[in-house]
């Protein structure tokens, strides 16, 4: 029987596991995670992601440092993109929902956010 714990989301995990997760779960019982975004925690309830190679990553605009950075350190643009370093490898969170709030994809997500510094 599947249960919340089976959903949660550790960042100490490789990418492509969590990936797995996230796409096993997806929609019901769901995947999630907690993280500091912008200074505030956050439970998010995660319903699709995709695996990000450090090239990319970059390329997408994340700091070189990024790439080498502990597992669980969040980047965004602020407009387009939430990624997490993992255990090996970067997840790219596509489709979310925050508490009290409906299903999105991250861009629609990050267009409504107020962060602890607004």
């Amino acid at each position: 029987k599947l249960s919340r714990e089976t959903g949660l989301m550790d960042w100490n995990s490789d990418a492509e596991h969590l990936h797995n997760l996230v796409r096993g779960l997806s929609p019901k019982p769901g995947a999630h995670c907690s993280m500091v975004l912008e200074g505030k925690e956050l439970e998010l309830k995660v319903y699709s992601a995709a695996v990000v190679a450090d090239g990319s990553a970059v390329a997408a605009g994340a700091p070189e440092d990024f790439v080498s950075s502990p597992a669980g350190t969040v980047y965004t643009d602020g407009r387009s993109c939430i990624m997490v370093r993992c255990g090996s490898g970067i997840l790219s969170l596509l489709d979310i929902q925050a508490p009290a709030k409906k299903r999105m994809d991250v861009r629609s997500f990050l267009a409504g956010w107020r962060g602890a510094s607004k």
